[in-house]
Formats: C-alpha cells, sequence, structure tokens
C-alpha cells in the first residue's frame, strides 16, 4: 500500500513510564510517571534506493525514519535519534482513524504510542501559482499573501 506518488505526514505521541531519584532526608525515592511527547514528521520515497525514508522531530531532538511500511491495517518504522542511541522501533495497528501501537528499543525500554498519518499527493508541496516575471519588488508578495491555492 506504500504509495510512491505521496509523501505521509505523520504525528502523534508516545507514552513512556519514567523514573527517577529524589533525594529526601539523605534517602532516594523512585518517583514514576508517564510522559507523552509529541512527534511529528514526513515519510516520502528516496528515488535513489526506492525505498521510503523520513525525518521526525521531538522533544528528544531530529531523527531519521527508515523501514517504514503502511497497509491498511499495519503501521511498521524504524526511528533513529540525530544524536545518537539505539533504533526505536514502532508498530501500530488501525483503530478507526487512528493508529494505536508500541514502541520498543534495542536494549528493551516499551511503551505506548498513537499517531495519525496521512498520505498528501506531491503536488501538495508544489505552489499552484506561477510566477510570469521576476517582480521589482516586494509588491507581489503584498498581492499573493491572501490567495487562495487549489490543493
Amino acid at each position: 500500500m506504500n504509495d510512491k506518488s505521496k509523501v505521509y505526514l505523520i504525528t502523534g505521541n508516545f507514552f513512556e513510564e519514567r523514573h527517577w531519584a529524589n533525594k529526601t532526608d539523605f534517602s532516594y525515592i523512585s518517583i514514576g510517571s508517564v510522559w507523552n511527547p509529541i512527534f511529528n514528521g514526513e515519510i516520502w520515497l528516496d528515488d535513489r534506493t526506492g525505498k521510503f525514508i523520513g525525518r521526525m522531530q521531538d522533544i528528544q531532538g531530529a531523527s531519521s525514519i527508515s523501514e517504514f511500511e503502511i497497509s491498511p491495517t499495519t503501521l511498521k518504522f524504524t526511528k533513529t535519534y540525530d544524536n545518537g542511541g539505539s533504533p526505536i522501533h514502532y508498530r501500530f495497528t488501525k483503530r478507526g482513524k487512528y493508529w494505536v501501537g508500541d514502541f520498543i528499543t534495542t536494549k528493551g525500554n516499551r511503551g505506548e504510542s498513537k499517531c495519525i498519518v496521512s498520505a498528501v499527493p506531491l503536488k501538495f508541496f508544489t505552489p499552484s501559482w506561477k510566477v510570469i516575471k521576476k517582480p521589482k519588488s516586494n509588491q507581489h508578495l503584498k498581492e499573493t499573501a491572501h490567495k487562495e491555492f487549489d490543493f
């Protein structure tokens, strides 16, 4: 189902239980919480390899997406942060309008994740207006600032 004429936009969040130590009266107490940052990104066809790749951003930084697969019922990809760390493998099942699943790192850390994926035609990234001649000033910006675009 990977549509080679589309770019996939993805946004979602992941839920991970976090523990840290809190020093109280010279003793350490483990305090747990559920952490759920938002991520977003885009996945496109790499002309050189014929495979889908992408970029993603979340509170932990920028990352690369590889091994992207989507079907009517399943979604999988691997995320690797630019600043290092082990790859994180995501897998989802379609539930209504949303994808619901989990992630696991090569170190065994796990969590839940939910996302929305939109397949967008490539023409979405091309302006629908054309510049006929090079403007002599910034007047064209004022003239086209409120123009509606047809995607």
